[in-house]
């Protein structure tokens, strides 16, 4: 999730899912593609063709954008949840707010090498909650980064820091980090 436009009386966080959407629509051509090519001489791939194309679809189907429109005048918060089929809407009052929340969560991942060797991917999760009043939370994926040396020097934690308190500020909640 990345602030799109930010003035003195409205903010626009908006998170696309551009690389999610990318990775399903190469899913789903290469499956075709995978399937055309070897339909007539052998089955087994023409399944699995079908089943890439199959994982592609189904990745299309559940992703959804999410945008929220933090607005300063109407003291409301707008929240749409866009996905292949449906939207949905949510409002609710910036009062409501009663605390922002930063959260970091080291993930790992497995990662296809040469020679069938698998290798793990570490990177951090970032969650952004807006806690409202009846103890409810709303988390949005607030990115990811990539664990390695450079973090040790360069802290990806700042960034995400510093645009989170930009958030919270805005709202006018205090804003509570938990970076581990």
């Amino acid at each position: 999730m990345t602030i799109q436009i930010e003035n003195a009386s409205k903010m626009v966080l908006r998170d696309d899912k551009h690389q999610r959407f990318v990775t399903a629509w190469l899913l789903v051509a290469g499956g075709l593609v995978l399937t055309f090519l070897v339909s007539r001489y052998i089955i087994v791939p023409m399944f699995a063709g079908l089943g890439l194309a199959a994982v592609g679809a189904f990745i299309l189907l559940t992703t959804r954008r999410v945008t929220v429109v933090l607005d300063k005048t109407a003291g409301r918060i707008h929240v749409v949840f866009e996905g292949f089929k449906r939207k949905e809407e949510r409002d609710l009052g910036m009062g409501q707010i009663s605390k922002v929340v930063l959260r970091k969560l080291m993930q790992t991942s497995a990662v296809a090498a040469p020679r069938g060797l698998a290798t793990a991917r570490n990177y951090y999760q970032f969650t952004l909650v807006l806690v409202v009043d009846q103890k409810g939370e709303l988390p949005f994926d607030f990115g990811q980064v990539e664990c390695g040396i450079t973090n040790l020097i360069l802290s990806p934690d700042d960034q995400k820091r510093e645009d989170a308190a930009q958030i919270a500020s805005f709202i006018g909640a205090p804003l509570e980090v938990s970076l581990r």
